[in-house]
C-alpha cells in the first residue's frame, strides 16, 4: 500500500492494520482541511508533493517509531489530489502490542 496517493484513505482499514485484541490503545490522526479566522469559505483545495521523496520520508519516520517503540504497529498515509474540504487527508494510526 502507498504511503502517498491520490486515492481516498480508509479510516477502518487503518486502524485494522494496527489494531490487536492485547493492545490497550489505538491513536488515529486525522488532518482535515481548514481555513484561517480571516479567510473566506473553502471550495477546495489541491495537495502536492514530490511523492518518491514524502514516502522516502514517511518510511524514515515509521522506521525511528518502530525503532524506538518496538512493540507498537505504526503506519501512515497522505492523500495528493483534491479532497473536498470535509474530509481528511492525512492519517496516522498507532496501535500499541503487547510487551
Amino acid at each position: 500500500m502507498a504511503l502517498v496517493g491520490a486515492e481516498p484513505i480508509d479510516v477502518h482499514a487503518l486502524l485494522d492494520s494496527v489494531s490487536e485484541s492485547s493492545s490497550g490503545a489505538t491513536v488515529l490522526f486525522l488532518g482535515s482541511v481548514r481555513r484561517g479566522p480571516d479567510d473566506g469559505p473553502v471550495a477546495s483545495i489541491e495537495y502536492t508533493a514530490y511523492v518518491e521523496m514524502a514516502e522516502q520520508e514517511f518510511g524514515r519516520i515509521l522506521m525511528e517509531a518502530r525503532d524506538r517503540w518496538p512493540a507498537a504497529r505504526c503506519v501512515a498515509r497522505h492523500q495528493i489530489g483534491g479532497p473536498a474540504p470535509a474530509r481528511g487527508v492525512r492519517r496516522c494510526a498507532l496501535g500499541r502490542g503487547p510487551g
